[in-house]
């Protein structure tokens, strides 16, 4: 027992060392922006409980520790046994500390943090998307979103990564733009661009959203992203975040043609030609830049369209799938918000608490795509 102890003490020091303000019992001990019990930050307990209720974990079975961060509570089997030990060890040593508002300082930000509390941050922030990962699994439901959600929320708080000098463009269709969102009293929509850009303190942000684009050309040029892509993209962005296909596939037009799906194809016809057409563009003229391609949510639509060369029509899926598959290939990355069930309208609940009219999300909705999509951009960048 007491080499255990004295294993978890070692990881507890190595958490406090990771910490971004003085406390204020002169101990030494520094806090990070979601506080630690060491210094007793207010936010502390708020981390702690959602922690509890995201990975099912009794708040008995986690009680905070002198000094111990969340990123200590990562066990459920052993948790309560161990934190029990520590708790015995260091009983009778707990000084009473004040928690006045006064004595509470401002949450550091990110560029201010040493590289010690960045890579304690980077290792909690895999921690939590493992155990997000267990949740894919569940039926689709509007508390499984609020699961998600709770680690989305605390992988963004744990963020080891500054976007305080970041320029990244959003390109998209009317999700993008958010028709049937928020709007300001300025008139302006609120999109889940908006909120990404608030929870990351991204340094400049560029929404090219526009309702009815595509990739095809079903809509006409105007509505094609492959035929405008040098006018869409801007080539002074660091990063690009395309959400983009759903169009395509709910296009209504007879005829329609899926593609050759060979990545290697030379075809730049229907929705795999263009598809191929837009990455091989990208590929050759950003390949210093990060780019992002978000899957959308399965909007639970039966399109009444024909297609010249599959049979039967290709589900949303597998234009998913596909768009997936190419993105991988030429070494983009994916936020697959649809095989992670997030925003499945297919659910009565979840379309009527996330849209507005059975497709565009409302607010709520606009808070859970930026919720998911900004911590994805955490896990990516928390890693370069």
């Amino acid at each position: 027992m007491r080499i255990r102890i004295l294993a978890l003490m070692c990881v507890i020091v190595l958490v406090m060392t990771a910490c971004g303000k003085e406390s204020q019992e002169g101990t030494g001990c520094r806090c990070c922006s979601n506080g630690c019990s060491c210094c007793r930050c207010a936010e502390q307990t708020i981390v702690i409980e959602d922690a509890n209720k995201v990975l099912g974990l009794t708040t008995e079975e986690t009680k905070p520790i002198e000094g111990m961060t969340p990123a200590t509570v990562t066990d459920e089997s052993e948790s309560t046994e161990v934190m029990s030990e520590v708790q015995e060890s260091t009983s009778e040593e707990e000084p009473e500390v004040a928690t006045t508002v006064e004595q509470i300082q401002e949450p550091v930000e990110v560029k201010d943090l040493t590289e010690g509390e960045k890579e304690a941050r980077r290792q909690f922030v895999q921690q939590l998307a493992q155990q997000r990962e267990t949740l894919y699994a569940l039926p689709n439901s509007v508390d499984k979103m609020n699961q998600i959600a709770q680690i989305d929320t605390m992988i963004i708080q744990n963020n080891p990564y500054d976007f305080s000098e970041k320029h990244i463009s959003f390109i998209g269709d009317s999700i993008t733009e958010s028709v049937g969102g928020k709007i300001d009293e300025n008139g302006k929509r609120i999109s889940y661009v908006d909120y990404v850009q608030d929870y990351l303190n991204i340094g400049e942000v560029l929404n090219r959203g526009s309702a009815g684009r595509m990739y095809t050309v079903y809509g006409g040029e105007d509505y094609s992203f492959v035929k405008k892509l040098d006018s869409t993209l801007y080539a002074l962005s660091d990063a690009t975040v395309i959400f983009l296909g759903v169009n395509d596939y709910l296009s209504e037009q007879q005829d329609k043609r899926y593609g050759e799906q060979n990545v290697d194809s030379y075809s730049d016809a229907g929705y795999c030609g263009a598809l191929r057409a837009t990455m091989k563009y990208l590929k050759n003229n950003f390949a210093d830049r990060d780019i992002f391609f978000v899957l959308v949510y399965n909007v639970d639509r039966n399109v009444n369209a024909t297609y010249t060369d599959a049979t039967p029509a290709p589900t949303l899926k597998e234009f998913m799938d596909i768009q997936k598959a190419y993105a991988e290939h030429y070494g983009f990355h994916v936020i697959d918000i649809y095989s992670t069930g997030i925003m499945d309208l297919s659910d009565a609940a979840i379309e009527a608490t996330y849209t507005a009219d059975g497709l565009h999300p409302n607010d709520s909705g606009n808070v859970a795509l930026a919720q998911h999509i900004a911590a994805e951009l955490v896990l990516y960048y928390s890693q370069k």
